[in-house]
């Protein structure tokens, strides 16, 4: 068995940009300030569905109650919930022309940079 190809964050942003504007063609003209409005509230609501599945959790003490059956089919709807808001964040960066890739590098070194001690040792 081979192991999958890893795909940069960039190579995904090109991929569902280019099936983003198939979707909104004819409604939204991709890269303007309506598609940039329409990412970021697409993905605060899609973040909004996570936090109310946490929420849900929350409340109900699922990790007590539920199966190991039934755990597994809430992490997963809790999963397809974060995709869900990545795919509209991922969206919302290549309208305004950010390279995610670069950004989380940028992230990662703040994190190292402010503690040390979690920089890996190579």
């Amino acid at each position: 068995m081979t192991e999958p190809t890893m795909r940069t964050l960039t190579a995904y942003q090109h991929d569902l940009f280019e099936a983003h504007e198939k979707i909104i063609s004819g409604v939204l003209e991709p890269s303007t300030k309506e598609d940039i409005i329409f990412c970021a509230l697409g993905a605060a609501g899609e973040a909004g569905e996570v936090a109310n599945l946490i929420k849900k959790m929350w409340r109900e003490d699922y990790g007590n109650t539920l199966s190991s059956g039934e755990w597994e089919v809430f992490r997963l709807k809790v999963a397809e919930e974060i995709t869900d808001t990545m795919v509209y964040l991922m969206l919302l960066a290549t309208n305004m022309n950010i390279n995610l890739d670069q950004s989380m590098e940028d992230a990662l070194e703040k994190v190292y940079t402010r503690w040390p001690e979690t920089r890996p040792k190579r």
